[in-house]
């Protein structure tokens, strides 16, 4: 995720040890935060750009902070029933934002909008698959019908000619070569969109290799995230 770092990922090591912990601990609490019984971060997007921004920036770790952040965000939205697939380019150019201290540091705001750009919930992948099916079940329905038009045609041309009774046949040929444009247009689109899907999936696995490989290194995350990152109705 960090092609240009030299070193491996470092081994998790509190800052200042108890310290540390507690600052982790602070951070994966603020999701939860409320004022007045009113939670501070309403949405799901809301409260994920919260904790990305706390975990960044309390330095709870000596290094790895910033891959921490990025591990904890997708885990939360993942519980919360959203798949996180951001390009590993665009991921480490944001997160080095946040962790800056400059005028390009973005606002919880901006955080929250980027995060909702780059996440799709479980249930809108399911219907997209259910599109994409559907899709591609009537374009090849659509396909096959004229591939028989076709071959009906010819062989009305092949018949005509034997018969020596000439069947013009090409006001139906230019008619059918309109509908086969329309069903490839609809063909080319599906090809996008099943492209579409296929990065999503792909950016689903290297993100899951990513969770997998950190919250090995400090088990106690995803069940600390889990406990405390269930999001509650607003």
């Amino acid at each position: 995720m960090y092609p240009e770092y030299p070193d491996p990922m470092p081994a998790f090591q509190y800052n200042g040890g108890v310290q540390g912990r507690g600052l982790l601990e602070s951070a994966l609490a603020v999701p939860q935060q409320t004022f007045g019984g009113v939670y501070l971060h309403r949405t799901v997007f809301d409260k994920a750009a919260a904790l990305f921004r706390s975990v960044v920036k309390n330095h709870a770790l000596l290094d790895g902070n910033k891959r921490l952040g990025l591990t904890t965000v997708a885990v939360f939205l993942w519980v919360n029933g959203y798949v996180f697939f951001p390009s590993s380019a665009d991921a480490v150019t944001f997160t080095l934002r946040i962790a800056s201290t400059g005028a390009d540091s973005p606002n919880l705001k901006e955080i929250a909008r980027w995060l909702q750009r780059q996440a799709i919930s479980n249930g809108a992948i399911h219907r997209k698959l259910g599109q994409v099916s559907a899709w591609l079940d009537r374009t090849s329905a659509a396909h096959d019908r004229l591939d028989a038009e076709l071959n009906s045609l010819e062989r009305a041309y092949a018949e005509s000619l034997q018969s020596e009774q000439i069947v013009d046949t090409a006001p139906s040929l230019s008619l059918w070569e309109a509908r086969m444009g329309a069903v490839t247009r609809e063909q080319n689109a599906l090809a996008r969109e099943q492209d579409e899907i296929d990065l999503i999936f792909e950016r689903i696995r290297q993100w899951r290799n990513i969770v997998e490989s950190i919250t090995q290194r400090l088990p106690s995350l995803t069940e600390i995230i889990r406990k405390r990152g269930e999001v509650p109705p607003p």
